[in-house]
């Protein structure tokens, strides 16, 4: 199934996101669980669009998906407590955003391509 490496680099970017807000000293703060919640909601959301356990379609769940990286992405950067993290760390996330919405557009043209493909 080609949406896993990129559920994999979500679930990555997860696991950044825990990281570097624990090391920070934010992951429990109302601004670090917001954050926590929009990371981890990305590798569900490309999840739900390969599995079929659920009633989204996957164009839907990928809508998600890119709407979920879009809330990190504003978090990220415009969140006060951010402004305690060092902005190379907040570079490399954002960059890694863009890196998973360029793969969910890949995923997405694919899909509207050969409907029938599981991805």
């Amino acid at each position: 199934m080609t949406g896993i490496p990129v559920w994999k680099r979500g679930m990555t970017l997860a696991h950044a996101v825990y990281a570097l807000l624990e090391e920070a000293g934010l992951g429990k703060t109302p601004d670090g669980t917001r954050i926590r919640r929009c990371a981890l909601m990305v590798p569900s959301a490309i999840e739900d669009a390969f599995v079929d356990v659920g009633n989204l379609d996957p164009q839907t769940a990928l809508d998600r998906a890119e709407t979920c990286l879009e809330s990190l992405r504003s978090a990220l950067s415009n969140s006060l407590s951010i402004r305690s993290v060092p902005p190379k760390d907040v570079e490399d996330l954002l960059s890694e955003i863009g890196t998973l919405e360029a793969e969910i557009t890949i995923l997405r043209h694919r899909r509207q391509l050969d409907p029938s493909s599981p991805a």
